[in-house]
C-alpha cells in the first residue's frame, strides 16, 4: 500500500486496510481520508477500538473522513454493499458510542477531558491541555494588542508604523 508516511493515523489504517481502503488509492480526486485522520491522537484508541468492532463484525464499511468538529469526533462513512437494517443498527450503536467517548476524553493525550471554548473554537482537552491551548490564547492575544496603538482622545486603536530614522 502506498501511503505517506507522516500521515495521521496511518498505522491504524495499515491495520485495517478494509475499512480504509479509500486512503490508499492514488486518485486524481481522493477522499479526505487520504491525508489521514483529521483530530488529534488522544481520540485514536477510540477510533481502533471501533475499527475492531467493525472488522469482528464484519462490517461492510469504508471511511471516507475522520475528524474533529465542533469538539467532537466526526465519521464519514459508507457500506460498500446492502445491509440489513440490523447491521445498520450495530453501527450506529458503535458510531455514537464513539462518538460519546470522544466528547470525554482529551483530544491531545486521550485523559479525561471536558468541551471547552478556546480561540473561538470547541475542542474537548484535559486540564493540563486546557492550560496549554489558554497560554497559547492569551499569547496570541497579546501579540495582537502589541499591533494596536490606543490614542485615549479619539478613542480609536490605530495600528502601529514604525517609521524608518
Amino acid at each position: 500500500m502506498n501511503t505517506p508516511k507522516n500521515q495521521p493515523g496511518r498505522d491504524i489504517m495499515l491495520r485495517y486496510p478494509k475499512l480504509f481502503a479509500r486512503a490508499f488509492l492514488e486518485s486524481p480526486t481522493p477522499t479526505p481520508i487520504a491525508a489521514g485522520f483529521e483530530c488529534g491522537e488522544g481520540w485514536w484508541p477510540i477510533i481502533e477500538d471501533l475499527c475492531i468492532y467493525l472488522t469482528d463484525q464484519r462490517i461492510p464499511l469504508r471511511f471516507y473522513q475522520i475528524k474533529q468538529e465542533r469538539g467532537g469526533l466526526c465519521l464519514d462513512y459508507a457500506y460498500t454493499e446492502k445491509v440489513h437494517r440490523e447491521t445498520e443498527e450495530l453501527v450506529f450503536d458503535a458510531v455514537d458510542r464513539a462518538l460519546t467517548r470522544s466528547s470525554h476524553t482529551c483530544e491531545q493525550c486521550g485523559a479525561p477531558g471536558s468541551r471547552q471554548s478556546i480561540s473561538g473554537q470547541t475542542i474537548v482537552v484535559c486540564p493540563y491541555h486546557e492550560v496549554l491551548q489558554r497560554r497559547r490564547e492569551v499569547k496570541e492575544l497579546t501579540e495582537e494588542l502589541e499591533k494596536v496603538q490606543y490614542n485615549p482622545s479619539d478613542h480609536n486603536a490605530v495600528e502601529k508604523t514604525t517609521t524608518g530614522s
